[in-house]
């Protein structure tokens, strides 16, 4: 076969440039506090993405719920805080334990 042949059989390809894909993985949140199941709030709850709606329902009624909720990554430490006197996440936890 001639070369011009062999080009008129073979279609030009164009190489497409491949842009790498970008994940997007929404950062998951631990709620810390005590249960309320009334508010639905319930101790270790997983939520995938921030729960902006759960926090706004619960915030008319504990003022500090939303420090109650960590990225999973600051778990281990948000713990720590919660169980030492005084911190901002004592001091929250303590106010949904009491339902104020």
């Amino acid at each position: 076969m001639s070369e011009e042949m062999k080009k008129q059989e073979a279609p030009a390809v164009k190489a497409k440039k491949v842009s790498p894909v970008q994940e997007h993985t929404a950062e998951n949140y631990v709620y810390i506090g005590q249960n309320r199941l009334a508010d639905g709030l319930k101790c270790y709850t997983v939520y995938r993405g921030y729960p902006h709606e759960v926090v706004e329902m619960a915030k008319e009624k504990y003022v500090g719920i939303a420090r109650l909720f960590v990225p999973v990554e600051e778990l281990g430490a948000a713990m720590a805080e919660v169980a030492q006197m005084g911190t901002p996440l004592y001091l929250a936890a303590l106010e949904v334990e009491r339902g104020e």
